[in-house]
């Protein structure tokens, strides 16, 4: 279809501005408010500034995201993506399942998260501590979840999944949160947002709502900010807490002793998070009538015919002609390439951690 065949260029060419495009973007930004602040006498040293930008952690990050948010709402409007993204408001039941959704996930991704790193190392630790180190709350959950939960939603969800499961519910279900590992540019993170990006898939083909996702995205990384934050909040507004309880991934020294240790201690809750996690998404469904497990059971029928309008001297004539061939494939030329180009990278980016 033409929305799979233009939401998987337009993926090439934000994988592109994300990996090319966005660090020359960012340097001349950095640049021209480097020279005005020095005319101003705000700014003594340019190269100084310049240099330390390119270094902060919240400047790279705020860029990556921008990176995403600024095409994506490009593609969005200029070329009419809008009409791919689902899009319904929710009530407060409805929100109420995704929050307990989202609450049952946590512990099963971020076991998933630490199993990871049996065998890819972990790379976002010490980006997160600078964030957390030099930004206060308010600027960490902006940066790490408000934004993310908009910008990746947009894209993940709304761009590829709203065109893909127009074709194959299923296969759009899976290959858009493949895109959405993808774009975390790294193995350890690739592993467990792939498993994030089904879910977050899942609520929105039972919800028909991108904003479903976005709830979702918005708690999950919230609730991860909240505990980096942690004993910044408790020593700020002397809570009586026990932090010793929240051990991030980032202290954590992975081996096979330590999950089998994790599994004994917490085997329990996970396996009570999973069942939850399925019989709240089947009630969601139910909500919103539909069946969770019937959903991709039924043969799915695709429109094949094309209109095309002609006009004949003073006549309107509508001429509904199938097409010989329909191309139901989602991977194409521009989306492989994509993917190449992403998993070059993370190779890179886990190489260059040795």
């Amino acid at each position: 279809m033409k929305e799979v065949r233009k939401a998987n260029i337009f993926t090439l060419i934000e994988f592109l501005f994300i990996q090319l495009g966005a660090s020359f973007v960012l340097m001349f930004v950095l640049l021209v408010i480097g020279v005005v602040g020095n005319m101003m006498n705000k700014i003594d040293d340019i190269q100084s500034f310049f240099t330390a930008q390119l270094s902060d952690t919240s400047t790279l990050l705020i860029t990556s995201q921008v990176a995403i948010f600024i095409p994506t709402l490009v593609y969005l409007f200029a070329f009419k993506g809008w009409k791919n993204v689902p899009f319904k408001f929710l009530g407060p039941v409805k929100i109420l399942l995704l929050i307990l959704l989202t609450l049952c996930i946590y512990p099963v991704v971020n076991f998933v998260a630490v199993l990871s790193m049996l065998f890819v190392k972990e790379v976002i630790g010490n980006a997160t501590d600078d964030i957390v180190n030099t930004q206060p709350f308010t600027i960490g959950l902006l940066m790490m979840a408000l934004m993310p939960a908009i910008g990746e939603e947009l894209f993940c969800r709304g761009i590829l999944y709203g065109s893909y499961r127009k074709v194959n519910r299923g296969r759009g279900i899976l290959l858009s949160a493949i895109m959405f590992g993808f774009l975390h540019g790294n193995f350890n993170q690739f592993i467990y947002t792939v498993l994030m990006g089904i879910i977050f898939a899942l609520t929105v083909e039972v919800t028909d709502s991108i904003l479903s996702s976005m709830i979702m995205h918005f708690i999950f990384n919230g609730t991860t900010v909240v505990v980096m934050y942690l004993p910044q909040l408790v020593k700020k507004y002397n809570l009586d807490i026990d932090i010793s309880q929240f051990e991030t991934t980032e202290d954590l020294k992975v081996n096979i002793d330590y999950v089998v240790s994790y599994l004994k201690s917490s085997g329990g809750v996970l396996i009570g998070a999973t069942v939850g996690a399925v019989v709240i998404l089947y009630v969601l469904a139910l909500v919103n009538g539909k069946n969770l497990f019937k959903l991709f059971s039924k043969k799915e029928i695709v429109d094949t015919t094309e209109v095309i309008e002609e006009k004949k001297e003073d006549e309107d004539i509508i001429i509904v002609k199938p097409e010989v061939e329909y191309d139901n494939r989602l991977i194409t030329m521009p989306l492989a390439v994509a993917m190449v180009l992403q998993f070059a990278c993370m190779i890179y980016v886990e190489i260059g951690m040795i």
